[in-house]
């Protein structure tokens, strides 16, 4: 009888251990088993190449769900007539109760298989997943050799099906999609894992390479140029005064940039050796990308052409704006990028209740910093918005009324918007 017991229990703790490896290993974090496995972890050693081969992962899966199987069909057949016979004798033959017997045992070994084999070692592997999926590592790799035939056979078998079915076996994994992790990101937020500043980097990070280049250049109007046919005297004087660091370079013809003067250096220069004779040789070379790029390929562009500015241009050639790296990793952690984004971000309330913003500020900004919120699906920044809703250029001190507020047009450049003040629904019904 106690050899008997011994077994069942055998039969149960392996069913636990099948049922902890696959969650465990599901569930188990890829960074932990990889920095384990640099630290010289035994266990980690051996599972970390598995973690990252789709077929081994897959087979992983298959002998722990075959070993489910099998340790629940033996345990009930072997339990069941062991067990009959122990309690046989206390029932005389003919009653009702020896009838109800064979069931009662079967759901007696089901409800210990389940809590023991299955609830509770799914509760451990899931609320301690690396240190359970070591654990199991060394007795699962020894189930992978010892189960190698019967798992290929039925996953053969099963992948024939598929085919004779018309779909295509292939190894699989669960991929996130970007609303999936962006839930777990709020799910990281809420249980303390990650505090709000970085909930809101990495959701950036997880939309910003489906941007295109408009949405993160400095527009035309924004942008400062010398032209080095000008006195080197004359540019001097204007790198001096410029707010910029970075500053265009063209040939009499500003439509024919031919790169860019980081003022730095200039003006580093001129400390050091007292004059300069001319600007062509603090001239960089300009990487130049269309304005429907996405971020990400800009990125790419950045890093194959080792260079941190770009000039962005339309379909026609004509140019739109200015991109730099700066610009990318700002919008990424939420600093000051270049200085050219120093008018773009800037907002100032007043002390009548209107809010002064830079025409260069994007809407999506608008309404995370102050609040407002102007919906459209053709301009990115206040002042593209506010030109669409003109039916002619604009002029400084024009009034217009946008979604229920008021908003003055306060400086413009050419027929491009700087500034506007925008008076709240608020501050009007006040």
């Amino acid at each position: 009888m106690l050899f008997a017991l011994f077994v069942m229990l055998i039969l149960i703790l392996l069913n636990a251990l099948f049922v902890a490896g696959e969650f465990a290993v599901v569930s188990v974090s890829h960074s932990e088993v990889e920095e384990q496995s640099e630290n010289g972890h035994p266990a980690a050693r051996l599972l970390w190449p598995l973690l990252n081969d789709t077929p081994s992962f897959d087979r992983y899966i298959a002998t722990c769900q075959v070993g489910i199987t099998l340790s629940s069909l033996v345990l009930g057949a072997y339990g069941q007539a062991h067990l009959s016979e122990w309690f046989a004798p206390l029932f005389p033959d003919g009653s009702s109760a020896a009838y109800l017997l064979a069931p009662g045992i079967l759901v007696g070994l089901t409800g210990t298989q389940m809590i023991m084999g299955e609830l509770m070692p799914k509760s451990l592997a899931l609320q301690f997943p690396t240190r359970i999926a070591l654990w199991t590592t060394f007795p699962m790799f020894a189930a992978l050799w010892l189960l190698r035939l019967p798992v290929a056979l039925l996953n053969g078998s099963g992948n024939s099906l598929l085919m004779l079915m018309g779909f295509q076996p292939e190894a699989h994994r669960h991929v996130h999609s970007p609303d999936e992790i962006g839930f777990l990101f709020h799910e990281s937020e809420s249980s303390g894992v990650l505090d709000s500043e970085e909930r809101e980097r990495m959701q950036k990070a997880l939309h910003i390479s489906d941007w295109t280049v408009r949405n993160l250049m400095v527009p035309r109007p924004y942008l400062q140029s010398l032209d080095l046919k000008a006195s080197t005297k004359k540019n001097l004087r204007k790198i001096a005064r410029s707010n910029y660091s970075t500053l265009l370079v063209y040939h009499e013809d500003r439509e024919q940039i031919s790169g860019y003067i980081r003022c730095p250096e200039v003006l580093r220069y001129v400390m050091i050796h007292g004059q300069v004779r001319g600007l062509s040789s603090f001239v960089h070379p300009l990487l130049i990308i269309p304005r429907s790029l996405t971020i990400q390929r800009a990125l790419d562009k950045f890093r194959q052409h080792r260079t941190r500015v770009a000039l962005v241009v339309d379909e026609y050639g004509s140019i739109s704006g200015l991109l730099t790296l700066r610009d990318i990793l700002a919008e990424l952690t939420g600093t000051m990028g270049d200085e050219f984004s120093h008018s773009r971000m800037y907002y100032h309330h007043l002390s009548d209740g209107r809010i002064r913003v830079s025409g260069q500020m994007r809407l999506d900004q608008m309404q995370e910093l102050i609040g407002i919120a102007w919906e459209t699906e053709f301009s990115t920044t206040v002042g593209g918005y506010l030109f669409s809703q003109l039916d002619r250029l604009p002029y400084r001190g024009q009034t217009l009324e946008v979604q229920g507020m008021a908003v003055e047009i306060e400086k413009i450049s050419a027929s491009a918007i700087l500034s506007v003040l925008i008076t709240p629904p608020e501050t009007v019904l006040a």
